[in-house]
């Protein structure tokens, strides 16, 4: 019987049912089942009232197909909920994790370890985030044991790259939003990646490594700081050095100024002293002067307590020199010239020291 048969059945019953022709419609269901057909019995057991349940059931059990067992199960009301799971639990992963989900007494140890064994990421995952009763600890070693590859032998590194940032993803999501899980277990595969992607230099130069690392070190309870943050040190990458001192607890926040002050952004180093408490003022502020950036200069003078105003103010008058024109740089520097008078910062006789000592750098 093809397709369009079933169909074909499907919607003469339908129609019947329609008229309330019950005595009719009972009157084919031996031939129904006589078919021996998963889609006809479970059709016939959903819409028909007053079918025989149990031997409709009995067709789809034993036609051995996972799908229809799980429609079965969730849809009938009488259905024999282990029979159709010992069915299902021969399937894969998808229809297990819909059958835990969607069916009422379900053996959600069974079906959980059809899709442990499996390994998928999604689904193991998936699994102990949404299912009652999961067994975490087993969905998170099943993802954790997927192995990374050794970029030196990868023959299609794009490909390597790919399966491995999504091992990396799901262990991150997994350690991040499932309660019970082993933050550490989950953290090691995150730092494992960055550690394959370093060249022999000890340079990490892949960004989303260092994403990764820093999102796992600032939003996961009980992840190892200081593994993470080896993982950005290896980096050398100002903006996560940035992002990592602000924004994670026990950061070495001395090291990350240092990688920052070495890059010389003028922005980056006026926006960690002004952000990070405990930055090496000086030390950021010299990276600020050397950059001469106008922008930055104007702002570190006016927004961080014990400048060197006089110092900024000479560069933004060394930047009028070189083009008078400048409105930006104009306003610039008139607006701090206004602010030092207010404040009684610094003075001009000092701002001409300030000019010459650069000039004559």
């Amino acid at each position: 019987m093809n397709y369009n048969d079933k169909k074909l059945i499907m919607n003469l019953l339908k129609e019947l049912a329609k008229e309330d022709n019950i005595l009719t419609i009972k009157f084919y269901e031996p031939k129904i089942l006589k078919l021996k057909n998963p889609m006809l019995s479970y059709f016939f057991a959903k819409e028909i009232p007053g079918a025989d349940v149990e031997a409709h059931g009995k067709v789809v059990i034993e036609s051995g197909n996972p799908d229809y067992n799980y429609k079965f199960a969730k849809d009938i009301k009488g259905a024999d909920i282990r029979a159709h799971g010992e069915v299902v639990v021969k399937g894969f992963c998808d229809v297990n994790y819909n059958f835990a989900k969607d069916v009422e007494g379900a053996d959600i140890k069974a079906h959980g370890q059809v899709i442990i064994k499996n390994g998928n990421l999604e689904y193991n995952y998936k699994f102990a985030k949404e299912i009652p009763g999961a067994d975490v600890r087993s969905h998170g070693q099943a993802i954790i044991s997927h192995s990374l590859h050794n970029y030196y032998d990868c023959r299609f590194y794009r490909d390597c790259y790919k399966s491995d940032l999504e091992i990396v993803r799901y262990n991150y999501k997994f350690a991040k939003e499932i309660p019970g899980a082993d933050v550490r277990a989950h953290g090691e595969k995150v730092i494992r990646f960055a550690e394959l992607l370093t060249d022999w230099n000890n340079h990490l130069r892949d960004e989303k490594a260092l994403c990764y690392n820093y999102e796992f070190a600032k939003e996961i309870s009980g992840a190892d700081i200081k593994a993470h943050e080896k993982v950005i040190f290896a980096g050398d990458n100002p903006e996560y050095s940035y992002l990592f001192a602000r924004d994670v607890a026990g950061a070495d926040i001395t090291a990350h100024g240092e990688v920052v002050v070495n890059r010389g952004d003028s922005q980056l180093n006026y926006k960690f002293v002004k952000d990070i408490k405990g930055a090496d003022i000086k030390a950021h502020e010299e990276a600020v002067l050397a950059g001469e950036n106008p922008e930055y200069n104007y702002k570190f003078a006016k927004e961080i307590p014990g400048a060197d105003v006089d110092a900024h103010a000479a560069v933004l008058f060394a930047s009028l020199q070189d083009d008078p024109n400048n409105s930006e740089v104009r306003n610039a520097y008139d607006t701090l010239m206004r602010y030092c008078e207010k404040s009684n910062l610094g003075n001009k006789f000092n701002l001409l020291s300030k000019v010459l000592d650069r000039k004559l750098k």
